[in-house]
């Protein structure tokens, strides 16, 4: 499965890539530094293969604006945001609006463990039940 990771610094993109990348639930990961390389990519027809979306809140043109660039081409595919320096007031209003999940980039909140945990639980199917 693709996991796409869009940051404005490289540096980040990077380090997502070759941590994500250790995950048995990601095959792939794909980077943009801006919200317009990952629409064009989208539009190109590279949605189909994403099965979660990283994405920083603080992006140039907008984490949220990118979320809804996303969800205008899918409702449903998993979008996380992975961030620093956001209330918990907006933390509650980008969940309304159709954020998967927010992680931030803290250590002490977690930081790459728990992205790594949130992402390989947005692509991983549910498990199956059985009738007892």
């Amino acid at each position: 499965m693709t996991v796409l990771c869009v940051d404005n610094d490289p540096l980040v993109c990077e380090y997502l890539e070759t941590l994500l990348s250790r995950s048995s639930s990601v095959d792939t990961v794909r980077t943009a530094t801006t919200a317009r390389t990952a629409v064009s990519w989208f539009d190109d027809g590279g949605l189909d293969a994403v099965a979660c979306v990283v994405a920083e809140y603080h992006l140039h043109s907008g984490g949220l604006r990118f979320l809804r660039a996303v969800r205008a081409r899918s409702a449903t595919v998993p979008f996380v945001l992975f961030t620093t320096g956001v209330s918990d007031a907006v933390e509650r209003t980008v969940l309304a609006t159709g954020v998967t999940a927010v992680v931030r980039k803290s250590p002490s909140h977690g930081g790459i463990d728990a992205l790594t945990d949130r992402v390989e639980r947005a692509v991983s199917p549910p498990p199956s039940s059985t009738d007892s």
